[in-house]
């Protein structure tokens, strides 16, 4: 339990690009998988690892008091049992290791599975999705078979190496008596303690130690999530960020995923209250663009500042308690509609959480659902339309009430009836906000205070609606392509 919660209070603090890198099922795979593999070590360790050594040295002792020259005996056969158990130990630690691998891509296989099971079933790929499951499902029985077999022969091989070595010590023992160095009672006292404490010590180490090696299979693929640091982290200088007074500044700012250059010499300065659009084909870095600003990925090169100061040098906490995100991958918790907006500010009440959503337009359609607000949305919100889950997001977002605000397609979802309530609404939140919208709807931004044209990740124009299309510009073309006039 304590790692399971100290794996997941590490993960989250994640940066973004960790998540985008890695499958969910996968790191759903290490949280439980993986984890209850480290836990027979861990039962493993405290029954045998600790308890088994002490027998061996009380036996090897009385084994020694009975006949120290039978006791040199049976050392020639702990090499012949410690190798085998060394040698099948490092195949069940590499095969364990692959298996959990391909379990892990197993759960993302079910977990992607049941979550487009709508696609599923609206192209008939039910035969299909199973037959990849059936796939990946004999990748991982076959690494799984590799693991039995190795510690099925560790296990037959010590039980062979035991009995051989226990017949041994009965054999030469017997010659010992005939040739009367040793008494019939200090024989059998040898031989009891042999069989019942070292050999069977012997035996139960051997066994536990191939358990141990399954075990650090799953515990080695926990420790190297923990091993993982986030790449967006506090300044030691960092200060906060308690308000914002003047202006946010993009100077210079160059940003690539990988290698891949997205954003080119970026230079923009916003005065606080301004609302600025953002438009551009898709794949021209808008969004990147704004995501730069809460710090979900950092400039490659350039900076961002606010009121002068650098956001790398702001700490992350406070400079997110400034911005307020509607996205427009819209994404709801399976948990009730309360608890979904609350994610826009958990102190608020009763009142404040329905005023959001009144001026979200979703009030109403909530007050006539049996439960209310305490109504359970679905998972991903699958129990609502579209324009009703961006409704929810905008009420979480209204909630919060911050001073930067960044609506990325925000109305992208909503029918023409809501879009302008909801657009009325986004209005008046606006107000003596810094503003950045991203808008595919051209019609949506004719007000703004300034219009950004991006293209291939580099600024080609900037003005007001009414400068834009008064000339052959970029954003003209794309008018005209939209509105056919």
């Amino acid at each position: 339990m304590d790692i399971r919660n100290h794996l997941c209070e590490h993960i989250l603090p994640q940066s973004l690009s960790y998540f985008e890198n890695r499958k969910s099922g996968e790191l759903i795979s290490r949280l439980t998988n993986d984890i209850n593999a480290t836990q027979f070590g861990l039962s493993i360790l405290f029954d045998s690892i600790l308890l088994q050594p002490m027998r061996l040295v009380c036996g090897f002792g009385l084994a020694f008091y009975f006949s120290w020259k039978l006791s040199m005996f049976t050392f020639i056969f702990l090499p012949i049992i410690v190798i085998p158990v060394l040698v099948f130990g490092r195949k069940i630690k590499k095969y364990g290791r692959r298996s959990l691998t391909h379990l892990g891509e197993l759960t993302d296989a079910m977990r992607e599975m049941f979550s487009g099971i709508r696609t599923v079933k609206a192209f008939k790929m039910e035969d299909e999705e199973f037959i990849e499951f059936k796939t990946i499902n004999s990748r991982f029985f076959k690494r799984m078979m590799q693991t039995v077999k190795a510690k099925a022969l560790n296990a037959s091989t010590t039980e062979f190496i035991y009995s051989l070595g226990l017949a041994a010590v009965i054999i030469v023992g017997g010659y010992v008596i005939s040739s009367k160095t040793i008494s019939p009672g200090s024989l059998g006292g040898f031989v009891t303690v042999t069989a019942f404490l070292v050999l069977t010590s012997i035996k139960k180490l051997a066994k536990s130690y191939g358990k141990l090696q399954e075990s650090l299979s799953g515990a080695s693929r926990v420790f190297e999530l923990l091993d993982q640091h986030p790449t967006i982290t506090d300044n030691p200088d960092a200060i906060e960020l308690k308000e914002i007074n003047n202006e946010i500044a993009f100077k210079n700012v160059n940003f690539a995923y990988d290698t891949i250059p997205v954003l080119k010499d970026i230079n923009l300065t916003v005065q606080k209250g301004q609302i600025i659009a953002i438009v551009g084909e898709s794949g021209a870095g808008k969004s990147t663009l704004l995501d730069l600003v809460p710090r979900f990925y950092d400039t490659t090169n350039g900076s961002i500042e606010i009121d002068g100061t650098d956001i790398r040098l702001i700490k992350r906490d406070s400079l997110l308690d400034q911005i307020a995100i509607v996205s427009q991958q819209t994404f709801l918790f399976n948990r009730s509609f309360k608890e979904n907006i609350l994610y826009g500010r958990r102190d608020a009440n009763k009142e404040e959480v329905q005023d959001a959503a009144k001026a979200a337009n979703i009030h109403n359609f909530i007050t006539n659902l049996p439960k209310g607000y305490d109504t359970v949305v679905g998972e991903q919100g699958v129990k609502l339309s579209g324009g009703q889950k961006q409704r929810v997001t905008i009420a979480r977002a209204i909630l919060k009430n911050a001073p930067i605000l960044i609506l990325d397609e925000a109305t992208s979802s909503l029918d023409s009836g809501s879009e302008k309530l909801v657009q009325k609404a986004l209005d008046n939140l606006m107000k003596d906000k810094t503003t950045f919208v991203i808008a595919h709807r051209l019609s949506t931004i004719r007000h703004a205070d300034r219009i950004i044209v991006l293209k291939r990740g580099c600024i080609v124009e900037a003005g007001t609606h009414d400068e834009l299309i008064g000339k052959e510009s970029e954003y003209k073309k794309q008018y005209k392509i939209q509105f056919n006039t």
